[in-house]
């Protein structure tokens, strides 16, 4: 297993094509289907060879299980990794915190990167607020940008820059 970063309960490794099944199913788990943009079995897959993107599963430490992933895009020549989506089968333990504080202190402290940004469904008012609650500042608002089943979707632009994150840490 590959450690990407640890946090105080949770441990996050580079996904491997064993660990793909697991992760569409909490994807399409319906808590989580209509809050994240979904990918094909396939197409995780594929994301597994792209050397700039870390497809990360989450466990528990001392457990086996994985309980959630995000997929994180690293940007080296403009020093920028985007978050680009996370979602987990256990709720309201905190976990979506310590993910995106472990994942943000890899993004500075580890990457050494200048910039950390997503993007949200206008509509997810909990990604909304903890997103904000931990330093994200509203960047803008991309209308109309994705379609599918339920209409047009809007996303939300979000972003913490390196010496945000260096005040936000001390």
């Amino acid at each position: 297993m590959n450690i990407v970063y640890s946090t105080d309960r949770l441990d996050a490794w580079k996904a491997r094509p064993e660990d793909i099944p697991r992760v569409v199913a909490i994807q399409n788990h319906p808590e989580n289907r209509d809050k994240t943009w979904r990918n094909t079995e396939e197409e995780f897959l594929r994301l597994l060879d792209d050397r700039d993107t870390y497809v990360v599963a989450y466990r528990r430490k001392g457990e086996q299980e994985t309980i959630g992933y995000g997929i994180l895009w690293s940007q080296p020549f403009l020093r920028s990794l985007e978050f680009r989506r996370f979602a987990l089968s256990v709720k309201s333990r905190g976990y979506g915190q310590e993910i995106l504080k472990g994942t943000m202190r890899f993004a500075f402290e580890t990457l050494k990167a200048h910039r950390m940004w997503l993007e949200t469904y206008d509509f997810n008012d909990k990604a909304i607020h903890l997103y904000e609650k931990l330093g994200f500042v509203r960047e803008g608002l991309q209308r109309d940008i994705y379609r599918d089943e339920r209409g047009w979707l809007s996303e939300l632009l979000y972003g913490v820059l390196e010496d945000e994150y260096a005040a936000l840490a001390k």
